[in-house]
């Protein structure tokens, strides 16, 4: 499957296969992506787990807003309910 997405000015679109996103049937191209992203994130360690969490909105994020003593960072905690 090839995907082609345009961004920037007026030209944005997204093309599978040379075929507008829009004339494509999204269940099948999704049952196609699928099986991939499974095999990038258990086999070829190419897409992180976290990074497909990321995907879906969060429901709950905290930020301690006070520095870390040794290193000056602060914690957040983000919260999926997936």
């Amino acid at each position: 499957m090839k995907i082609e997405i345009s961004t920037g000015c007026t030209a944005f679109y997204t093309l599978i296969n040379e075929e507008r996103m829009e004339d494509c049937n999204m269940e099948e191209v999704i049952d196609q992506i699928l099986p991939k992203l499974k095999q990038a994130i258990l086999v070829d360690h190419t897409i992180g787990f976290n990074d497909l969490v990321q995907l879906f909105q969060y429901s709950d994020y905290d930020n301690d807003s006070n520095p870390c003593d040794q290193c000056g960072d602060s914690v957040s905690i983000t919260t999926w309910e997936i």
